[in-house]
């Protein structure tokens, strides 16, 4: 179960959106929770006014968190507290999470500046890449009004590709299966090994392609293997019901985004690399996964990384 929980927020309702997921957590874990938003100043002039509008905007952003806190508290009947950091937003989200023992960060992928094209906004960005605590990330609604109340992810995906780094994410994403019950399908997608043929003349007006059957065959039973040994480690450890799918495929991307449809995924658990959010285990099919995942995904990035 978890002990700590931490949301950043921004005051605006994509940021918020976030809050029905953490309620969710502390209504199964009783958690505490922490409410954190970073205080950007007004301006930096040295005039009287200018130092009353950023104290007035200080103390309206502190009065805020006070309400969401005390909403929190009365819905999910547990331990909620407040911080008001300084700018600059990331490294002041960041640091906070180092000097502290949060196991779970709930935030929303866009804050007040809403939707936009990129499937990470720079400050979820920014937070999955520099902390080594798992982040579940949510997809706000580009519409206003109060968000959807999640009640239980029922089931989750998570894509493996047979190194320690993937698998780095199994851990929390059993911690947070644990919590709702949820069903877990383990996923691997192989694509067929290309065979050393002979050579063919630059004219060739088509390119040729050879297929190795024998070793892909040995690829696609050796990720079977892998997922059924773990997916049995997973049953027999934490009495979780654990499922596998291998699929042998030219594209791992439109491979994954079928397996989110076809066993009705509410979460997608990922590692991430050191160099972004955007650059995940599973290599060129971070967008289009992420782009066309469930409202909800859980992040991590090992430290040793």
């Amino acid at each position: 179960m978890y002990r700590s929980l931490l949301v950043p927020l921004d005051g605006s309702m994509f940021a918020e959106q976030a809050l029905p997921f953490a309620s969710a957590i502390l209504e199964r874990s009783k958690a505490l929770l922490t409410l954190l938003r970073v205080h950007r100043p007004l301006g930096y002039g040295e005039g009287v006014a200018t130092g009353r509008w950023d104290r007035e905007q200080r103390e309206s952003e502190g009065e805020y968190l006070a309400r969401v806190a005390e909403q929190m508290s009365e819905c999910a009947n547990v331990k909620v507290s407040t911080e008001l950091l300084e700018e600059p937003v990331v490294s002041a989200l960041c640091d906070y999470v180092r000097g502290h023992a949060v196991d779970l960060i709930v935030m929303s992928t866009h804050g007040r500046t809403g939707i936009r094209r990129a499937w990470l906004g720079s400050v979820a960005d920014g937070v999955a890449r520099n902390v080594s605590v798992p982040v579940l990330m949510v997809r706000p609604r580009d519409e206003a009004g109060e968000p959807d109340r999640l009640k239980v992810f029922e089931r989750m995906l998570i894509p493996l590709d047979g190194s320690r780094l993937s698998e780095s994410i199994v851990g929390h994403a059993v911690r947070l299966a644990r919590v709702f019950g949820s069903d877990i399908v383990l996923f691997r997608a192989v694509e067929p090994v290309v065979a050393k043929g002979p050579g063919y003349p630059l004219s060739s007006p088509v390119p040729v392609t050879l297929i190795d059957s024998g070793a892909t065959e040995r690829l696609t039973d050796l990720a079977r293997k892998y997922l059924e040994d773990l997916a049995a480690r997973l049953r027999e450890q934490y009495g979780l019901r654990v499922s596998i799918e291998v699929r042998l495929v030219e594209h791992a991307a439109p491979a994954i985004v079928d397996a989110l449809a076809a066993h009705h995924i509410d979460l997608v658990a990922l590692s991430t690399h050191g160099r972004g959010a955007s650059r995940v285990v599973v290599g060129s099919v971070a967008d289009a996964l992420v782009r066309a995942s469930p409202r909800a995904f859980l992040l991590f990035h090992p430290a040793e990384d």
